[in-house]
C-alpha cells in the first residue's frame, strides 16, 4: 500500500475521483480535509494503485489540474501541496 496526497479545488473534484475509482474497481482509503477559508480540500489516499493509475483517474475530470499538479507519493503532512506547473 502506498500513501498519496494532493490538493483539490473543491469537494466535487474529490467526489469525481472517488466515482472514477469505484467504476474502475480500484480500492482506496480516502481522508479529505476541507479548508475552512476556501473551497480547497487537502486529501490523503492509501491504495495499491500506482501514481500513473491515479493520474489517469484524475485526468477523467477535466478540472483536475490542481490534483494532478500536487499529487505526490507522500503523506499529507509531508506534501507542500505546491503546484508543479510542468504537469499537464
Amino acid at each position: 500500500m502506498t500513501i498519496f496526497s494532493f490538493r483539490a479545488e473543491c469537494q466535487g473534484d474529490v467526489d469525481a475521483l472517488i466515482e472514477a475509482a469505484t467504476s474502475a474497481e480500484i480500492e482506496m482509503l480516502i481522508h479529505a480535509y476541507p479548508d475552512t477559508a476556501f473551497p480547497d480540500v487537502d486529501v490523503e489516499i492509501t491504495t495499491e494503485a500506482t501514481k500513473e493509475v491515479l493520474m489517469q483517474l484524475i485526468s477523467l475530470n477535466d478540472k483536475g489540474d490542481v490534483m494532478r499538479q500536487t499529487l505526490r507519493a507522500v503523506p499529507l503532512k509531508e506534501n507542500s501541496l505546491s503546484r508543479d506547473f510542468r504537469v499537464k
